[in-house]
């Protein structure tokens, strides 16, 4: 048995990543995490109440988690669905947190910038994607989080967007930039019938946009040494690839902290609790772990949607939440594949 710890982990005292890399398996494997905190009542209880706030990076208002989290959570800890590396246990609880003030970016026509739907608070651009659609025809599209444009699965298909995302601007249609064309469905936790069903694994919703040539047709990010100079991002790093960057420096652009970087610490966390705007806590999978360095966080309220990427340019993720420490992301392959959408024109 091969025991991997994730980067830094083995002597931190930050008690927001409790979690380490189980066994190397193979993708179809059904087999446990060699770590469990199950048939430990007090363990699996504390797992949970030890765990610090965070913010979730978007705005709305902060409400306490429901008392049955931890009931419900300790039900499942298996290996992940690609399987490489397996994440047994949470990383910190994130929450909501309102933004209150305008963001000061410059809202250029390009990944990072302020999005919002016309009712709702605001997030970032994640990419620039090709969407296949059989009925419409293939069409550019924007991605950002879908707990931010659908508004928590209230926003209806066609609902206005607008750039920048209130309160960056005003909710008026001069502001639209195009249509809620389509978002992942984010299930809670709370119906227990259904309960195997109900961990989300993407949370990303489309934009079609009405002047697609307003827009760049490929996702440009800044170059960390050059940040006034920008590359394309035409790959995804995939499955086991990802272990490759575990340790290594990725970057993020997004509506509120702009360019920043961290560390990638922890891939396929199995149940990460997020608090999102609805006051109600929400239960992802599979999801990654960035940390912030010491003097600037990774992300911020208003990053949420934003495109994580590595060092050679290649997309990781998109931020979902964040705690004091870190940010949680979901996998780029997974969220793009339930869209059938691809990088660029």
């Amino acid at each position: 048995m091969l025991m991997i710890w994730s980067n830094r982990a083995r002597n931190r005292s930050d008690p927001v990543v409790s979690c380490f890399f189980g066994r190397i398996v193979p993708s179809d494997a059904a087999t446990e995490s060699c770590f469990s905190i199950r048939g430990n009542r007090e363990n699996e209880i504390a797992s949970f109440q030890g765990l610090r706030h965070g913010n979730l990076a978007i705005s709305s208002q902060q409400s306490r988690p429901k008392t049955t989290l931890a009931q419900w959570a300790r039900s499942s800890s298996r290996a992940t669905k690609y399987g490489e590396a397996v994440v047994s246990i949470v990383t910190g609880l994130a929450h909501s947190a309102k933004v209150d003030e305008p963001s000061a970016g410059n809202f250029e026509r390009n990944v990072g910038t302020s999005i919002g739907n016309i009712r709702g608070n605001p997030g970032s651009v994640g990419c620039v994607c090709k969407v296949k659609s059989k009925s419409k025809g293939d069409y550019l599209a924007l991605t950002s989080a879908a707990h931010v444009l659908s508004m928590l699965n209230t926003a209806k298909k066609g609902d206005p967007i607008i750039s920048p995302g209130y309160p960056d601007g005003d909710r008026i249609l001069n502001n639209k930039i195009g249509m809620l064309a389509d978002f992942t469905f984010l299930n809670h936790y709370s119906d227990e019938e259904k309960w195997a069903s109900l961990l989300n694994h993407e949370d990303i919703a489309l934009v079609r946009l009405d002047s697609p040539e307003d827009w760049p047709d490929a996702t440009f990010v800044p170059i960390p040494d050059e940040p006034s100079k920008k590359r394309e991002v035409r790959e995804i790093v995939e499955g086991q690839q990802m272990l490759d960057y575990l340790g290594k420096t990725v970057f993020k652009v997004g509506r509120t902290s702009g360019l920043t970087g961290g560390t990638f610490e922890v891939v396929a966390i199995q149940q990460s609790p997020i608090r999102l705007p609805d006051g109600r806590t929400y239960i992802y999978r599979d999801l990654l772990a960035v940390k912030g360095n010491e003097d600037k966080p990774f992300s911020l309220p208003g990053d949420s949607g934003a495109l994580v990427y590595t060092d050679d340019f290649k997309a990781l993720g998109f931020v979902v939440g964040g705690s004091d420490s870190h940010t949680f992301v979901c996998n780029a392959v997974q969220c793009l594949k339930s869209m059938r959408a691809s990088l660029g024109w």
